[in-house]
């Protein structure tokens, strides 16, 4: 095994076609098998040091909802982050590999335990594992775009 890997970036259509200079570089494209494919598209990065394509820090900064899922390295875990942007431009981004999958702080456990809210603790916990997927991440854009052209068509600027 090596300390290069294959690295899968899922993201928007539109994405991929307003930023295509971001996304130099790839090996391969494809169409992800899912209910919204025909909006998403998945590039493939062959032979990647670590796993890092060295544009995560430009996708975070542009805003632009992803999932990068990368295969294991002599040295390091697969795993997968996922991004999104929420209504209201809250962000969620989840990464997890080997190394930090479901790992919970004991002591945490063991405050929420000696609390009385472990149930509470665990849904925290759970929760956090989550981001929302494909089909409201798509309902969210496109709502957003069609607020916007029709701010931008009326004069209404927003805050």
């Amino acid at each position: 095994m090596s300390d290069n890997t294959t690295v899968y970036l899922t993201l928007l259509k539109s994405d991929f076609e307003n930023n295509s200079n971001l996304f130099n570089g790839y090996d391969d494209i494809s169409i992800p098998p899912t209910g919204t494919s025909e909006k998403l598209i998945c590039l493939e990065y062959y032979d990647v040091n670590f796993g890092n394509i060295g544009i995560e820090a430009d996708l975070l900064n542009l805003k632009i909802p992803h999932d990068k899922r990368w295969d294991e390295g002599s040295d390091y875990s697969r795993g997968v982050e996922s991004y999104r942007v929420l209504e209201d431009g809250a962000e969620q981004f989840i990464e997890l590999n080997g190394n930090t999958e479901a790992v919970v702080s004991l002591d945490a456990l063991l405050a929420a335990y000696d609390s009385g809210d472990i149930d509470g603790f665990i849904t925290s916990k759970k929760q956090e594992m989550i981001v929302i997927g494909w089909d409201e991440q798509i309902a969210i854009r496109e709502g957003v775009k069609i607020i916007t052209s029709y701010q931008e068509h009326s004069g209404i600027m927003s805050a």
